[in-house]
């Protein structure tokens, strides 16, 4: 008899689905957080406050769920803001950087970046 819970050679299983499209979804992630970005400069007052944590939000899911992808370096220009970058866009964007845990100096915390690799601050 054959289990019927077994697993064909042909099947996928859901780690290698979410693999397939983590590429897809970080593009999505930073398109919304440019998008939002874009928008923000473009309206006034609360509205320009909540697409600014819309983008704010979209940079900190990408750097959560794409840590290998994403680069976060100080800027030394804007005290207060880290910079986030994916190397396969030719742009940055700006965010908080008490967010992304940075201080003044632009040190990350260990705990938080583990040996550094592709997301470290300058």
């Amino acid at each position: 008899m054959t289990n019927p819970h077994r697993r064909k050679r042909g099947n996928r299983t859901f780690r290698k689905i979410l693999n397939s499209v983590a590429s897809d979804n970080a593009v999505r992630l930073m398109g919304r957080a440019r998008l939002a970005n874009i928008v923000a400069k473009s309206v006034r007052g609360e509205s320009r406050v909540r697409t600014y944590a819309i983008k704010t939000q979209a940079l900190l899911r990408l750097t959560s769920r794409f840590p290998e992808r994403v680069r976060i370096v100080y800027d030394f220009n804007t005290p207060r803001f880290v910079l986030v970058k994916v190397p396969i866009f030719r742009f940055g964007l700006h965010a908080p950087s008490y967010l992304f845990g940075t201080g003044q100096t632009g040190e990350r915390l260990l705990a938080q970046s583990g040996s550094g690799g592709s997301r470290r601050v300058r």
